[in-house]
């Protein structure tokens, strides 16, 4: 609990605040990909928000504290790697995996790309 999460990637804050619930505070960063692709990060459950909507945000910055939703959960992170940036939030777990990738799998690539590519990001 209140541990710091970290931005995955650059890219700017499109939503940050209380949607109570299940979800607690949730922040939403948008990114751009090398080939111009755009993608979202979503953070969930956070105890603290310290970003605002439209703030520039670099990979590794401090964007809030891990929480539980406001004590519905034990202290984690939730997070989602969506290539579709206009999903709703949703009410929880769903079959339905269009539009979210896998976080593991998508960031290892991505390093693996900026990496190839010369980029440090």
């Amino acid at each position: 609990m209140g541990d710091p999460i970290y931005a995955v990637g650059n890219g700017v804050v499109t939503f940050a605040k209380d949607v109570k619930g299940g979800w607690g505070n949730v922040i939403r960063i948008k990114h751009k990909l090398i080939n111009g692709d755009e993608i979202e990060s979503l953070y969930a459950h956070c105890d603290t928000v310290i970003v605002k909507v439209g703030q520039q945000i670099s990979k590794g910055n401090q964007i809030g504290t891990i929480g539980t939703a406001h004590g519905i959960y034990y202290a984690h992170l939730h997070l989602e790697i969506r290539n579709n940036v206009n999903l709703p939030l949703g009410g929880g777990y769903s079959s339905v995996t269009k539009g979210y990738l896998n976080p593991t799998e998508f960031i290892a690539i991505q390093r693996f790309k900026w990496f190839r590519n010369g980029f440090v990001d």
